[in-house]
């Protein structure tokens, strides 16, 4: 019995021992999970491993038909946690299947990955089963495979999303548009309505635990999207237009903006610049800067019409008043004025040689002569010691602000302060030199005469929208009710139409047609080389105006700089240009088409076409109403001409789709050239716009040893 009691106490003992060693145990891991600085590292680090930000989608950029210009993409990161997996039988037996599956689709060796998916078992941790990011359709792929089909509960499928930035027209409008970036892991909006609307593109990121379910946390608010005044189809035409003007004259960078008149809005917005090491000037994109918003340059003769308009508005002048200036032998006037000798001469002196020039105003505006609107000035105003009454109203008209559109780093105008205008200052400023604007600025003033006085401020987003919910809408606003009385804008816009119009002298002669008329002004600048402090000799040549001039639903301005070894760019050649930016747009205007009376006798010139698709053309010419194309030989696919205002058709020898042959898409449209192509099994990298002028497998070609053509277009 005494011995019984007595191994019972010893029981009692190790018991007892037993149980403080392990409440010491015990203490001490919690002591150093909760209180040491090794166990606090511990838990931030299972913290970190089980936490991360999630991104929201950003906000798309739509045009004002409804296109997106810029879109959030979603992109996956697949991976497989063995935790996760419900049975190690499941993995077992499938692990082969899946690495299998992986290198096919991947195209590294099975052993890669069956290595992978072992470290995971043998660490009991997360294999990524790809170093980046996949599409949507790799990732839906990639969830069918073994193992990872069973989901994220049962099958260890573990999937990190984000979303990255993708622009569906590429290059067009993209300065204006602009861009966002992941740059060393942080988002960056570099420039245009991307980095001035970032705040409500943007949306909140949240934090989010890996593993609860997503269903159970809080998600990220989604960036707002922005609707635009941006129309696809008149960006496309501009952009097109102005990118094969630079490649023919072969300038050095180049913009053009359509606005609607009525209320600021702008339609389309391209800056193209040469590639900086092209030498054969075909290579031109939109990467560079926004010409139209930033680049603040001497605007050349398209100032003239703010002078008249001052001088008309004082009563200064009437139009048919008759101007005479004496000039020297090398067509200079000269002037003195504070102790300054100013010298003004005319485009044409070196055609001419010298002339005293003698016209009316009307006249010498539609010629753009530098002497006779330099004379108005001078004697109006600079001999009569009147020159702060032109700086006074030239600020008044609104001339020396911003536009305030919504849009990066516009440039101020930069127009002297009156104290520290000296002698010639206004003389030089009256034809276009001593002061510099940017093109935004020039057209937001031509708009104002465009629009019966009335300045709008010009702008790009018309709505924010939270879903379909409108957060904001913003609405046309007025800059200046009235830049100057009904009287003075009526004559301005008869100078303007006296540009086109004038027979003989009119600068922009060339572009008057018989279907809708055109008003504005052209401008040819010396560009000033600020490494050399004096004129490089090479040429910017604008022209700005509306259309149609009898009741303007656009306003336009074109700009183009020439370069060294380029062609003539003066504002007669750009008011071609112009043209031929209008015609496709009017064309293409439902209203302003119906208002064409064919059955009137009017000349309806047939626009440019490409080679496709028959019924396309049939379809399009009587939908728009013109005279109705003639056939040669049928076919579903053809070539086009234009003979005596008449569009024929010639079958095009396209080879069956069935028989994977290399289709002729010389001459067609990117649409048709792609459809062809890809139907005959090939992918497409296009190049360039307009008409395929190359393709880099010859028609006729079996497809079976291709998979991709390079097709150029201009």
């Amino acid at each position: 019995m005494e011995i019984n009691k007595e191994l019972s106490a010893r029981y009692l003992l190790v018991w007892i021992l037993i149980t403080i060693f392990g409440i010491a145990i015990v203490v001490r891991v919690l002591s150093l999970q909760f209180f040491s600085a090794e166990g606090s590292a511990l838990r931030e680090k299972q913290q970190q491993k089980s936490t991360k930000l999630k991104e929201p989608a950003r906000g798309i950029i739509y045009s004002r038909d409804g296109k997106e210009l810029a879109i959030a993409v979603p992109i996956y990161k697949v991976a497989l946690d063995y935790r996760a997996i419900e049975k190690d039988s499941t993995f077992e037996n499938n692990k082969h299947a899946l690495a299998d599956s992986l290198a096919r689709m991947f195209g590294k060796p099975k052993s890669h990955y069956l290595q992978l998916l072992e470290k995971a078992k043998k660490t009991n941790n997360i294999a990524y089963l790809h170093t980046n990011y996949v599409d949507y359709d790799i990732y839906n792929r990639m969830i069918k495979f073994p193992i990872l089909k069973h989901g994220k509960n049962k099958g260890g499928l573990n999937v990190e999303e984000k979303f990255k930035r993708d622009y569906p027209y590429n290059n067009i409008a993209r300065r204006t548009i602009g861009n966002f970036i992941i740059s060393d892991g942080k988002p960056v909006s570099e420039y245009g309505l991307e980095l001035h609307f970032d705040k409500e593109l943007r949306g909140k990121a949240v934090e989010i635990d890996t593993l609860v379910n997503a269903d159970k946390q809080k998600q990220p608010t989604n960036g707002y999207d922005i609707i635009t005044n941006l129309d696809v189809g008149i960006q496309s035409i501009t952009h097109e237009e102005l990118l094969k003007a630079l490649r023919e004259k072969k300038a050095e960078w180049g913009c053009a903006i359509v606005m609607e008149t009525k209320t600021g809005a702008i339609l389309a917005m391209t800056n193209l610049a040469r590639a900086e090491k092209d030498t054969s000037y075909t290579k031109y994109s939109e990467a560079v800067r926004n010409f139209a918003v930033e680049e603040r340059r001497d605007p050349g003769s398209t100032i003239k019409l703010p002078s008249l308009i001052i001088a008309l508005a004082d009563g200064a002048i009437t139009l048919d008043d008759t101007i005479r200036v004496k000039t020297d032998g090398n067509g200079h006037a000269t002037y003195y004025n504070k102790g300054v000798r100013t010298q003004v001469r005319d485009w044409d002196w070196f055609i001419k040689g010298y002339y005293n020039k003698k016209m009316t105003v009307r006249d010498g505006f539609a010629y753009s002569s530098n002497l006779i609107i330099s004379k108005v000035i001078y004697d109006n105003y600079v001999s009569h010691q009147k020159s702060e009454d032109y700086y006074n109203r030239m600020k008044l008209m609104g001339l020396y602000n911003k536009t305030g559109i919504d849009l990066p780093k516009e440039a101020n105008p930069d127009i002297k302060d009156f104290a520290n205008w000296d002698g010639g200052t206004l003389i030089q400023m009256s034809y276009g030199y001593e002061l510099s604007l940017t093109p935004l600025q020039i057209l937001t003033f031509y708009n104002a005469v465009a629009n019966n006085g009335k300045m709008m401020k010009p702008y790009l987003v018309r709505e924010i929208k939270n879903g379909s919910e409108v957060v904001r809408k913003i609405k046309p606003e007025v800059l200046n009710a009235s830049i100057c009385n009904k009287k003075t804008l009526d004559l301005a816009k008869e100078l303007l139409l006296s540009v086109v119009e004038t027979p003989k002298i009119g600068t922009a002669k060339e572009i008057k047609n018989d279907n809708y008329r055109i008003a504005g002004k052209t401008g040819s600048a010396q560009t000033y080389n600020e490494n050399t402090g004096g004129f490089d000799g090479n040429i910017r040549g604008s022209f700005c105006g509306y259309f149609p001039a009898d009741a303007p639903k656009y306003t336009c301005i074109v700009v183009i700089q020439g370069a060294p070894k380029g062609l003539p760019v003066g504002g007669g050649v750009v008011a071609k240009i112009f043209k031929k930016i209008s015609d496709r747009i009017y064309y293409s205007d439902h209203e302003l088409r119906n208002q064409m009376n064919v059955d009137a006798g009017k000349f309806v010139k047939i626009p440019d076409s490409y080679n496709g698709y028959e019924r396309d053309f049939t379809g399009i010419f009587k939908l728009l109403n013109l005279p109705q194309a003639q056939t040669i030989t049928r076919g579903e696919w053809v070539q086009t001409a234009v003979e005596e205002n008449k569009m024929y058709y010639t079958a095009v020898n396209v080879v069956d789709r069935s028989e994977k042959i290399t289709p002729n898409l010389k001459g067609m449209g990117m649409r048709d050239a792609v459809y062809l192509a890809e139907n005959a099994g090939l992918r497409v990298k296009c190049v360039g716009y307009g008409k395929v002028v190359t393709q880099s497998i010859v028609a006729g070609t079996p497809t079976k040893n291709y998979s991709e053509i390079t097709l150029e277009f201009r």
